[in-house]
């Protein structure tokens, strides 16, 4: 504040001699994304459900948030320079291990990062001390399950193709993945990259890969309106579902 003080005096000091150098004296440079201590709040969020994470800080504005973990980003809003409101849904697996739902900051000049932390309920606990305890029963395939399908051919509105497959292992577990309804089976690509397919009861479909998440609605073995959200590649995207 007092070098700011000081360029304003000394170019009124100066008057017309040397409008260049004050103009750039007084240019307000990009400073890297900041986030309090504790800026980033509930710290905690239920497996399953949305939840709006609230990141306070300074120099927020213009920058770009990225999701990856253990949550999807469904949306987000810069309200001002000190504030972003995330809006997520915690996805978490009974079988994996690490539960944290990541946040990054980020623009030209540098990015921050913090996490949430995101909780089984009672019953996905249980499930998961059964799985370790291998004690899970195997039960037959539910509706949901059979709509997960086990090969998803992905187009994408500027022409690229993707097809992912069941990853191997995961199909022995694709029931109590899909029964639990908290979180999604492991696909795979032919250059083995990951995603998450999640098919919930509805219909309504969450494809997560590291920082993206699309949206639709599996109707007849088929989505023809899949939406990409903010922080993905290739843009809208339709898919066959085998």
């Amino acid at each position: 504040m007092q070098l700011r003080l000081l360029s304003i005096t000394l170019c009124m000091c100066l008057g017309a001699a040397l409008p260049y150098a004050c103009a750039q004296s007084l240019k307000v440079r990009p400073q890297a994304p900041e986030l309090r201590e504790n800026g980033v709040q509930p710290a905690e969020i239920m497996n399953g459900e949305s939840a709006t994470i609230v990141l306070s800080g300074v120099h927020l504005a213009g920058g770009r948030l990225r999701v990856e973990g253990a949550c999807a980003l469904l949306s987000y809003e810069i309200a001002e320079d000190a504030e972003i409101r995330a809006h997520v849904r915690g996805l978490l697996a009974v079988g994996y291990k690490d539960n944290h739902c990541v946040f990054t900051v980020a623009n030209a000049v540098g990015s921050v990062t913090r996490a949430v932390v995101v909780e089984l309920t009672d019953e996905q606990s249980q499930k998961r001390e059964a799985r370790q305890a291998g004690k899970l029963e195997r039960v037959g395939a539910s509706p949901a399950e059979e709509r997960a399908g086990k090969r998803w051919e992905i187009h994408f509105a500027d022409g690229a193709v993707r097809v992912f497959e069941l990853k191997a292992g995961e199909a022995k577990n694709v029931q109590a993945l899909q029964r639990a309804d908290d979180g999604a089976p492991s696909f795979q690509d032919g250059a083995g990259n990951s995603i998450g397919i999640l098919v919930r009861p509805d219909n309504s479909v969450y494809l997560m890969e590291r920082g993206c998440t699309r949206t639709g609605i599996l109707r007849d073995g088929q989505v023809r309106d899949g939406k990409s959200l903010p922080g993905c590649v290739h843009g809208n995207w339709t898919a066959i579902v085998r």
